[in-house]
């Protein structure tokens, strides 16, 4: 027994003294530390794995969600415009002047339509005893085809391509009333159906279209065989932002057989204060020349309000003396949410050739939503 002591000392030291060595080896601690955070690391990336897998599983495993149909996105838009006239030549009144209710929408990527009706309209006849076909309720009603470029076709019922202001939408119109070669004249805010040929390219834009007629047949078939044929072109110039110049014109018969032409020019310059515009057209309808142009310009001196100084003058027959009339217009916008509500004051003082006159107060509150 006197062996067993010493004995065990020595084979503890045996025992500890690899691991000294081992604890004392910078390389192999090195190689440890290494070894650790690679496992670390191999474990945290296992778990990443393995949520990913079970989301991946709880997707695959979940009934599936009916999917919106491609294409048939329809947009509605509702223009309400109210109205109170001051007119020292006829009844003050307040009424609706247009409540109109417009569908857009796509059907696919290449096809689109559009319809749009105005339920402030009543039905109307001319001295002839017919409907004033301007005075129907159904104003557009026409699908558009992309034919890829910068080419694209419209065929059903749209306005005429004629004139920058007829063309205007109604909403985003500076007076409250359009020039009166379109109010009074006709030329042009009038609809036909027939068949318009686009093209935008990136200083010009140009329409051409046939037509059964100039204003003549809407909502109606054509009331003869020959058809109108028209266009308008736009140049707007890069190197003059907010300027454009184009010109347009219609030709065609009515059905009582007439020619019924029309030829105008117009110009703009618009930038985030000033409106400059003017046009200028001529016409013959039923064997009648007429002309009217106009000069406008708009200021905005608050960002939200616009005053308006128009010179409007239109000539019904000019073979006949004295018929003319003219419209000085002051006006006032006031934006309250841009087009989409706004506040109108037009004066409208309002001469004749034969020198009488009248005054118009015309105010006008419109929403758009």
């Amino acid at each position: 027994m006197a062996f067993t002591k010493p004995a065990l000392l020595l084979a503890a030291f045996a025992a500890v003294t690899p691991l000294a060595f081992a604890q004392d080896d910078p390389e192999k601690a090195q190689l440890r530390k290494e070894l650790a955070e690679l496992r670390q690391q191999q474990s945290q990336m296992q778990e990443k794995f393995d949520k990913r897998i079970t989301e991946l599983e709880k997707k695959l495993n979940e009934k599936p969600k009916d999917k919106p149909a491609e294409g048939h996105v329809v947009k509605t838009e509702v223009l309400n415009q109210l109205r109170y006239d001051f007119d020292s030549g006829a009844n003050d009144s307040f009424y609706s002047r247009r409540l109109e209710v417009k569908f857009t929408g796509q059907v696919n990527k290449k096809v689109s339509f559009t319809a749009m009706a105005d339920f402030a309209k009543t039905l109307k006849q001319d001295a002839n005893g017919n409907v004033d076909q301007g005075s129907r309720i159904l104003q557009d009603a026409y699908a558009s085809v992309a034919l890829g470029g910068p080419w694209s076709i419209d065929l059903g019922q749209k306005k005429i391509p004629f004139s920058m202001e007829a063309l205007q939408s109604t909403g985003e119109l500076d007076t409250l009333e359009r020039a009166l070669f379109l109010a009074q004249g006709k030329f042009g805010d009038v609809r036909d159906q027939g068949l318009w040929v686009n093209a935008k390219f990136p200083e010009v834009t140009a329409t051409a279209a046939v037509t059964n007629g100039a204003g003549e047949t809407q909502n109606s078939k054509d009331g003869n065989e020959q058809k109108s044929y028209g266009g308008r072109v736009v140049f707007k110039p890069k190197s003059l932002p907010g300027f454009q110049v184009g010109g347009s014109a219609i030709s065609g018969t009515d059905p009582s057989n007439f020619r019924k032409e029309r030829v105008g020019f117009e110009a703009m310059y618009k930038n985030a204060d000033w409106t400059l515009k003017t046009e200028a057209a001529t016409a013959l309808t039923g064997g009648i020349r007429q002309t009217g142009w106009y000069g406008h310009a708009g200021y905005k001196f608050q960002p939200d309000f616009e005053a308006i100084l128009r010179y409007d003058t239109f000539d019904p027959n000019r073979a006949v003396n004295a018929d003319d009339i003219t419209d000085v217009i002051f006006g006032l916008n006031y934006y309250l949410q841009g087009n989409d509500a706004k506040l109108q004051l037009n004066m409208v003082n309002r001469r004749f050739g034969d020198t009488s006159h009248r005054t118009m107060w015309q105010l006008g509150l419109q929403t758009r939503w």
